[in-house]
């Protein structure tokens, strides 16, 4: 019966799995309380690879449930009602700065939040992703009253999570930004132009070069304005008048030539 309740629990989250990177967290499942009077601490299975005194965020019902740490080869849940639990936060709209720490039963702290920042009663807690613990943008809880101190203003939230059925976690154990990294600009600049080329053959082999503009296609030389251009052609002249115009302005610059050799 405790196996099937346990597959159950597995196929129970499995949906979630898609709302985070697969490479990025691992499931894992509560053995025990740490202590039997208190709900806050449990014992967690562990993956491999984690490292010893580093918080990892645990994520159920795409909330968050709290953070876990690896402490003599042992993996230790510390779910949102600990005072172990910490993490950065976004407050409401304006992403107001802030410090979640556990407090009690479906209650939070948020601690350091900048006092310009003007944060309301009602305002949704979302993680910032700025520790490496949680990835950015999963719900924490509602703000339910704020205190506002010499230095920083706090606030107190009610948590979604479930603190009283610890059953089975999303343990984020790499929630580091990789969008970025290593971002080679040599390749890029490789790739633009591979790019521009194929688009400039389409254009060519489909007889619409002349009517397309490439960004990509900048030329050495900027042509601006010469000083030769006396008049503009216009589109309705001749050919034979147009003539007659570039064979005036070139026998005026060969005049002026003359004259700047005396």
């Amino acid at each position: 019966m405790h196996y099937i309740k346990q597959v159950k629990n597995i196929h129970e989250i499995l949906p979630d799995l898609s709302y985070f990177p697969v490479s990025s967290v691992a499931i894992v499942e509560t053995i025990s309380y740490v202590r039997l009077n208190s709900f806050s601490q449990i014992i967690l299975t562990k993956p491999e690879k984690l490292l010893e005194n580093k918080l990892y965020g645990l994520v159920q019902n795409r909330v968050v449930a709290g953070v876990s740490e690896v402490h003599n080869g042992q993996l230790y849940g510390y779910l949102t009602s600990d005072k172990k639990c910490r993490f950065s936060v976004f407050i409401g709209k304006n992403k107001a700065p802030g410090i979640a720490l556990g407090l009690s039963e479906n209650e939070m702290l948020i601690k350091f939040i900048p006092k310009w920042h003007k944060i309301k009663v009602g305002e949704q807690v979302l993680t910032s992703g700025l520790d490496n613990i949680f990835f950015a943008g999963i719900p924490v809880g509602v703000v339910t009253a704020i205190d506002v101190q010499s230095a920083y203003s706090i606030a107190h939230i009610k948590t979604h999570s479930d603190i009283f059925h610890p059953k089975t976690f999303f343990l984020i154990s790499d929630a580091e930004t990789t969008l970025l990294n290593d971002f080679n600009n040599s390749t890029i600049a490789y790739e633009s132009m591979e790019n521009t080329k194929k688009r400039q053959d389409y254009n060519t082999s489909s007889g619409h070069n002349k009517s397309i503009n490439m960004v990509s296609s900048i030329p050495k030389q900027i042509d601006q304005t010469q000083e030769d251009v006396i008049e503009p052609e216009s589109p309705n002249e001749s050919q034979e008048v147009q003539e007659k115009k570039k064979i005036k302005v070139k026998k005026l610059n060969t005049s002026n030539n003359t004259l700047d050799s005396f």
